[in-house]
């Protein structure tokens, strides 16, 4: 599965990317809005897990060109702020399909994107 990871912050970023690199995925990363807007335009992904309060940039305008850039393509937000209800982040794109607060466990994130990459392969199967 290819990954981007959007995370301003390098240490929770860095934990995700190695995590998912031992799983065998592909990732790239991005430490602003301005980066994740280029990676979105220049590739495809099949994931965007994405840091929702970006300095430098909202996250809700990449939420926006990941849903446009790559309509296949699933998110999962993550938030450090109570700024926004579950229902209204899950509401953000209709390829949400998970919206975590912060601090996050790498466990929980891991099963929850797992479960896309399941939910990918047995869509690509029927």
């Amino acid at each position: 599965m290819k990954i981007l990871i959007v995370e301003n912050d390098p240490n929770p970023r860095e934990l995700w990317a190695a995590a998912f690199r031992r799983e065998r995925h592909e990732v790239q990363e991005a430490a602003s809005a301005q980066a994740a807007r280029k990676a979105l335009i220049s590739g495809s992904f099949d994931l965007v897990l994405l840091d929702l309060y970006l300095g430098g940039g909202p996250g809700r305008a990449v939420a926006a060109l990941a849903t446009y850039a790559n309509p296949d393509c699933k998110m999962v937000l993550v938030a450090g702020a109570a700024g926004f209800s579950q229902a209204r982040l899950m509401g953000l794109s209709p390829a949400v399909v998970s919206a975590l607060r912060k601090p996050v466990d790498i466990e929980h994130i891991m099963a929850v994107c797992q479960h896309v990459c399941l939910s990918r392969k047995a869509a690509a199967a029927s």
